[in-house]
């Protein structure tokens, strides 16, 4: 540069990162003085906007292994910021990870170790710590290491004789599902009586399982690697508690020809027996349900449970009859329910037994109706167990009559032995049932069976009815079964009884409630109750009468989807023992009508659990207590929403089924749906 005191100066054409170092020469027109010493060294550059890192672009990264990243500072114009002297702090989208400490760039660059342990994709973030402007991010996808151990989870609470699901995830050590796990896992459990899925293969690091426990208490599942012994893992605990539901049931049709009218014969010994060792002493409630009917009118069927205790000769616990001698092909859908006290340790075989009513020599009786895909409604027999302070239960062989009732005022059957009185220590529900054989030897009535309350000493209520048919047909007893739920309170006393009359003025005829007899003694008719927790007692009830004309005999059809479905989210696995009841009857002589209980599980397409068939094909106007019976396995973190539904046994086009009878007063026998939770 040339001037005269001149003390600064711009110099241009200079390279970014290159070091330059400056002298200074005098010269004047005498000539010049001495070069001056270089000047420290000076590196251009345009300043830091950025940081980019190599390996450039997305990277792979194995968890728990470090890799090194370079990050480099650049200008506006992508050139290494070399003057760049800010310092560098680093963040990551895993929260596992192992960052450097902030830093200086040299130069503007600098080679970092990092290590990232968490499985997916993944950032490691750099900004300066005073300008966050200045910032660059380096994404990687990190994969899981190789398998440390097992993780399973199940349940914390079971039934025992009760499926549960378990599932079984491969981690690494960083608790990342080890996708690439390719070993072979064995099952054991502290229960020597588990049933446990064989030795398998999970399906990228993860398995899911169902395990049956059967010895109540404190249980735990256990997965290893058959190869690597230190890839285990075990559940938390799972208390198991003592099964109280015993179910079996078969949607075959059976058939009982020349029945001698004496010798009960097993329906099925092999699917409809139940096996039941109580580990506690409790009452067993045990239910039979089928559709029996006849081809040949004048036989009615006989439907009895019976027990055999440690082996020793079946003996008959209860029994129902069901008509058939005034019609043929119309299907009673018949219930009997009995309560039979059980000790802990003993061993007691259920079956489900049946016979005529009679000699039929020539004739046959069947159990099953449809089929619907195949499949019969279902034939079934259940044990519920219950503590016998939570069990209520009034009963009489004895036979019953009627005559003369108005059609309006209700009658104790019995109200000696046909009473119960519940005085609970805790608010709960009662779940209630009343069984008997209805019949009439004058054509032209029907029978009323209700279930009423009393109140701490008040006036008689009625909680549920049912009316049973005699209209089309005469000695043709209905298994009928009536059930309901009612709401008590700890501190009062409830006194229920079975009441009946007829459907209308009936001067000059008779109703009965019993059939047979059997060694002296008539079928029996029984009161019933249940303590249950309020929670567990769900209950969907109607009191509207329904019609459906028209039904096609595929098309199952809701009878109120608002007022007669039950909603289900349990927070632990769980069963449930379903129950649907409903007077069901035609104005059209040749149509049943099938009572069907349908399941939605999360929102999915209804799916049948259960269903009858209730006969009108040889009579009309005459209802039939019909009542279904179900049970259904539940999970927790799912919801399940349970409905009844009715459709004809066949196109019935022109005609017109009926669920609802009465009324009394405006309320038509009501229709209910229950469901009671068993964990």
């Amino acid at each position: 540069m040339t001037g005269n005191g001149a003390s600064s100066a711009t110099v241009s054409g200079l390279s970014d990162g290159t070091s330059y170092t400056f002298t200074v020469t005098t010269s004047n027109a005498v000539g010049s003085g001495a070069t001056s010493s270089p000047s420290n060294a000076v590196i251009p550059s345009h300043p830091a906007t950025h940081f980019a890192f190599s390996p450039s672009g997305p990277q792979l990264a194995g968890a728990g292994s470090s890799f090194n990243l370079t990050v480099t500072a650049l200008d506006s114009a992508g050139a290494t910021a070399a003057a760049y002297q800010g310092t560098v702090h680093f963040t990551s989208s895993d929260v596992a990870a192992t960052l450097p400490a902030d830093a200086m760039l040299t130069n503007g660059v600098r080679t970092f170790s990092v290590t990232l342990r968490t499985a997916g994709a993944q950032t490691v973030t750099f900004t300066d710590t005073v300008n966050s402007s200045i910032t660059g991010s380096a994404p990687f996808t990190v994969r899981p290491a190789a398998a440390s151990h097992l993780a399973l989870a199940a349940s914390p609470a079971a039934t025992a004789n009760s499926p549960i699901s378990l599932s079984v995830t491969a981690l690494d050590a960083f608790a990342n599902t080890a996708t690439g796990y390719a070993g072979t896992i064995h099952f054991t459990s502290n229960d020597s009586a588990a049933t446990l899925p064989v030795d398998t293969r999970l399906s990228s690091g993860v398995g899911a399982f169902t395990v049956i426990l059967r010895t109540p208490g404190a249980r735990t599942i256990t997965a290893t690697d058959t190869v690597v012994a230190s890839i285990t893992g075990t559940t938390g605990v799972i208390t198991v508690g003592p099964q109280l539901l015993y179910a079996a049931t078969s949607g075959q049709q059976y058939s009982l020809s020349d029945s001698d009218g004496a010798t009960w014969q097993d329906i099925d010994p092999a699917n409809l027996s139940l096996t039941v060792t109580p580990t506690a002493n409790a009452v067993a409630i045990v239910s039979g349900n089928a559709d029996l009917w006849t081809a040949s009118a004048g036989f009615n069927q006989d439907i009895g449970i019976f027990v055999s205790v440690k082996g020793a000769a079946d003996e008959l616990v209860t029994w129902k009859e069901s008509g058939g001698f005034a019609g043929n092909y119309s299907p009673n859908a018949a219930f009997v329910q009995g309560v039979y006290p059980v000790s802990s340790g003993t061993t007691y075989v259920f079956k489900l037994k049946w016979k005529t009513n009679k000699n039929a020599s020539g004739a046959t009786i069947f159990a099953g109706a449809g089929p619907i895909s195949g499949l019969y409604s279902p034939t079934r027999l259940s044990a519920r167990l219950v503590p016998a302070a939570n069990a209520f239960n009034a009963v009489s062989g004895l036979q019953y009559n009627l005559a003369n009732n108005d059609g309006s005022t209700w009658a104790d059957i019995d109200a000696t032995n046909l009473k119960l009185t519940v005085s609970p220590g805790v608010t709960a529900a009662v779940d209630l049932g009343g069984n008997a054989d209805l019949w009439t030897a004058g054509a032209g009535f029907n029978q009323d069976l209700g279930i009423f309350v009393s109140v701490n000493g008040g006036a008689d209520q009625l909680v549920a009815w049912k009316e049973s048919g005699g209209f089309a047909g005469t000695y043709s007893p209905n298994a009928a079964f009536v059930q309901g739920v009612y709401p008590v309170s700890s501190g009062s006393t409830y006194v229920f009884k079975l009441k009946w009359k007829t459907n209308k003025n009936a001067s000059g005829a008779t109703i009965f409630a019993g059939a047979g007899p059997i060694t002296g003694l008539y079928s029996p008719t029984r009161l019933s109750a249940q303590l249950v927790p309020t929670a567990n007692a769900l209950n969907a009830v109607s009191a509207m009468q329904y019609n459906l004309p028209d039904s096609d005999g595929s098309t199952w059809v809701d009878i109120d989807s608002t007022n007669l479905k039950l909603t289900v989210s349990p927070s632990a696995s769980a069963t449930l023992e379903l129950g649907g009841n409903a007077d069901l009857w035609t104005a059209n002589a040749g149509f049943n009508q099938d009572l069907g209980i349908f399941v939605s599980v999360n929102g999915g397409a209804d799916q049948l659990v259960a269903w009858k068939e209730s006969g009108g094909f040889a009579g009309t106007f005459s209802p039939n207590a019909a009542f279904v019976q179900g049970v259904y396995a539940v999970s927790a973190g799912s919801t399940y929403v349970f409905k009844v539904k009715l459709k004809a046994n066949k196109s019935a086009g022109g005609a017109t089924i009926v669920a609802g009878a009465g009324p009394i007063g405006t309320a038509f026998s009501p229709t209910s749906l229950i469901a009671q939770i068993l964990t």
